[in-house]
């Protein structure tokens, strides 16, 4: 996904929140319902409350999240992304604006969460922490990302010729 030219094409209200969901890989209606009682700015976190699958996710930001955050201007609370100081409740309009005018029409909100998740993979996350940072209850449903990280074979031998231990030729032991 072109995340930048969607990011350019998007009205004042609507970039911050791109950006997030970008960094933080959370679901629209995630991010629509963060409020700012929910955000640790201090430990670099925040928190969704009551998700899809039913449970609060903690989880740590990036050093852009932070400064998207920031850059909103934390408070004690309220809704964390708003329009003319209202919480945005769709972002339906804006959305299509922004990637009709940045040409990928084919581009949908939920693809800034795959981004995210993407992202991690390529970068040799492990695909259960990808799991736990996005909220899915399986990793069947991160398997998806899977062929993202073709080198992980060669990560694994790399840390075991890395550790270098030499235990000699093993015998095998016939039970006495």
């Amino acid at each position: 996904m072109h995340a930048k030219r969607l990011l350019n094409a998007a009205s004042g209200h609507l970039a911050p929140l791109i950006k997030f969901a970008v960094d933080t890989g959370g679901r629209l209606s995630e991010l629509l319902h963060l409020d700012w009682c929910h955000v640790e700015m201090n430990q670099m976190r925040i928190c969704f409350i009551d998700t899809k699958n039913g449970e609060d996710r903690t989880i740590k930001l990036c050093d852009t999240a932070i400064a998207t955050l920031n850059a909103l201007g934390p408070k004690e609370k309220g809704r964390v992304f708003t329009y003319n100081g209202k919480p945005i409740g769709s972002v339906k309009t804006a959305f299509n604006t922004a990637r009709n005018n940045a040409g990928l029409n084919d581009v949908r909100f939920h693809d800034l969460r795959h981004t995210f998740a993407s992202r991690l993979v390529q970068a040799g996350i492990p695909l259960y922490d990808v799991m736990h940072l996005t909220g899915h209850k399986s990793l069947e449903m991160v398997q998806r990302y899977s062929h993202l990280a073709p080198d992980y074979a060669d990560r694994a031998i790399q840390a075991l010729n890395a550790i270098g231990h030499n235990l000699g030729t093993v015998e095998r032991q016939d039970a006495a």
